[in-house]
């Protein structure tokens, strides 16, 4: 698995400049169009956010907010986005080639962004690992789709939204109760918000609480708003879950520490290694041992 990971990204050098700066344009004149024909509502800013991928509109108010309380994801396009449109899509019996086409351009849409990138290629290597027999573990799958990321475009190494991505697959990679995959991933990814603001211990709760919920009307509601007339009702939402947080959310844990990308790298590469190797030995341990 490690020599083909390798091998696979020298491979993919060629694509990590030119080639992929001309979809990048592309993904620019789509992302503008997907900002022209989002509806104008009181929260048009957090509806651009959610479908387009666009935060720059967002009030600085609402961004701490959403920052103190541990759930500014939900306002990132990530993985979730897309295995909700995967999901739609195979609902309505859509063909995979197309389902998969059509994932690449709402990519396109929304920037070509790290995490959604990320996502993408972790889905397309889902589906080579199953229809190969290749048989690799989750953890496999999660380390070559970032490594195939950096193929892509270098510069995702200096982006903070790919580390963020990062550490929350490995988090969601992990068994166990919603509860423990909430906590673990608050402390594997608090080195990396370290650097922006950590949020408090507590926001755990917020998490479990409301990120399943908001996470899973959110996109769907504001999506609906290109097509239908149904700013009221995601106004309603939105003004509803902000009223919410304002009431419960805590300070943040301290001001950001500035610590260098490249040691935080350093940091979610060795844990991935770590939690794949571990994996490894548990299993051969299992299975040479298996009444220990």
């Amino acid at each position: 698995m490690w020599i083909f990971a390798i091998l696979l990204t020298l491979s993919l050098n060629w694509c990590s400049s030119p080639q992929f700066q001309i979809f990048q344009e592309i993904s620019l004149k789509l992302h503008q169009k997907c900002l022209t024909f989002a509806p104008k509502s009181k929260n048009s800013s957090l509806i651009q956010a959610v479908v387009c991928g666009s935060q720059k509109q967002i009030p600085n108010s609402q961004q701490n907010l959403l920052r103190n309380s541990g759930l500014i994801h939900l306002i990132v396009v990530s993985a979730s986005h897309l295995l909700f449109i995967e999901w739609l899509l195979n609902a309505t019996r859509v063909p995979s080639a197309i389902r998969f086409l059509f994932l690449i351009f709402y990519a396109a849409v929304t920037l070509f962004q790290a995490p959604v990138v990320r996502a993408l290629l972790q889905m397309s290597l889902n589906t080579i690992n199953t229809i190969l027999r290749l048989f690799w573990t989750r953890l496999e799958i999660i380390f070559i789709s970032i490594l195939l990321l950096f193929a892509l475009d270098k510069d995702f190494l200096d982006s903070y939204s790919a580390l963020l991505s990062y550490g929350a697959a490995l988090a969601c990679s992990l068994q166990g109760s919603s509860l423990q995959k909430n906590t673990v991933a608050y402390f594997i990814l608090l080195p990396l918000l370290a650097s922006l603001s950590a949020p408090h211990p507590l926001s755990i709760l917020l998490n479990l609480i409301f990120a399943p919920v908001v996470g899973f009307v959110a996109f769907p509601l504001s999506a609906l708003n290109f097509i239908f007339p149904l700013t009221f009702l995601s106004d309603f939402f939105w003004n509803t879950f902000l009223l919410i947080l304002r009431g419960v959310t805590f300070q943040t844990i301290h001001e950001p520490v500035a610590i260098p990308i490249l040691y935080l790298w350093i940091y979610i590469f060795s844990l991935n290694i770590y939690m794949i190797l571990k994996e490894k030995y548990e299993r051969t341990r299992a299975l040479y041992y298996p009444s220990a």
